[in-house]
């Protein structure tokens, strides 16, 4: 390995590494204040002095916001699921068109030396990428038992 290299991969690694570091402290800030609200709120609940209706509230609260953090984690990985969707799309667009080119200008003749193995490969998977998603939406559709006879 080379200087350049060694430098690319640290570089992804710093990336990576700071990415870790940035999610797991703003996970472990939000369990904080979870836990510290679930506490304040399970104390209340010990307290013999609170009336039924009241206890009630603090029930409904909590359920509420368990309720609430749910939702929150299901929309984020769905928003990241969309993004990953996309980045394969747009990666797979972009190889697809980068091997089409290739392709096309050794046919034609503008370019004398070139590794075919690497443009096929770069053209086919520019390709699957680009359809799997497409793909994958419509077997999952198909393999949904549809109602016979309706």
């Amino acid at each position: 390995m080379n200087s350049e290299d060694i430098a690319v991969v640290g570089s992804i690694f710093a990336v990576v590494g700071g990415a870790v570091a940035i999610v797991s402290v703003l996970v472990t800030r939000n369990k904080a204040e979870r836990l510290k609200r679930l506490e304040v709120m399970s104390k209340a609940m010990e307290n013999p002095s609170i009336d039924e209706p009241t206890r009630r509230q603090l029930l409904d609260t909590l359920a509420e916001d368990q309720r609430q953090s749910s939702a929150q984690w299901s929309m984020t990985l769905d928003k990241l699921r969309r993004l990953g969707r996309m980045i394969l799309v747009a990666g797979g667009w972009i190889l697809f068109c980068i091997g089409g080119g290739m392709l096309l200008l050794d046919t034609i003749d503008v370019v004398d030396h070139i590794w075919m193995p690497g443009v096929w490969m770069t053209f086919l998977i520019g390709f699957v990428a680009m359809t799997l998603p497409v793909a994958t939406r419509e077997l999952m559709a198909r393999s949904d038992p549809a109602p016979v006879g309706e």
